[in-house]
């Protein structure tokens, strides 16, 4: 793979998008979380959570100005 390259994510085809308007996040993939689930924020305002380390969701908060 070069840079540059773009890579489907397995299953990221089936994901839902979701937007809370209360705490303005968007959700790409399972809102839902179980017990075992790893949440890691790489980025302000930008986070995924893991399961058996494959990812599940992408959470971001856009913040227009």
């Amino acid at each position: 793979m070069d840079d540059g390259d773009i890579v489907r994510l397995e299953g990221s085809d089936s994901w839902d998008i979701s937007y809370d308007p209360a705490t303005s996040w968007v959700c790409f993939g399972e809102t839902s979380t179980q017990k075992d689930d790893i949440a890691v924020e790489f980025a302000t305002n930008c986070g995924v959570i893991l399961r058996r380390n494959q990812l599940k969701a992408l959470w971001v908060r856009p913040i227009f100005q």
